[in-house]
């Protein structure tokens, strides 16, 4: 599913024109710096994104490591790695 249909009869001359009275409307150094922002904005989610990964995959480990009576508590995840790969039979 295309959630930007409407933008596919949209050629290369509108977009050009919409980004020419985007540009009259609100400058070039307003537009430098909501460009910025929104870059930035990008990176912070990224961290933020990938910080919830990291959560999800440790409390993954700690499940699995309790499961083989593992105490995960203050441990790295490289360490409850270590432990679990040392106790899984197989």
């Amino acid at each position: 599913m295309f959630l930007l249909g409407f933008l596919q009869g949209i050629g290369p001359g509108e977009i050009l024109l919409v980004l020419v009275v985007v540009l009259l409307l609100f400058g070039g150094s307003r537009l430098a710096d909501a460009a910025r922002s929104l870059g930035r904005a990008r990176g912070e989610f990224s961290r933020g994104a990938e910080e919830v990964e990291r959560d999800r995959e440790l409390e993954r480990l700690q499940r699995e490591a309790r499961d083989l009576g593992i105490d995960p508590t203050g441990k790295t995840p490289a360490q409850i790695r270590s432990e679990i790969a040392t106790r899984k039979p197989g």
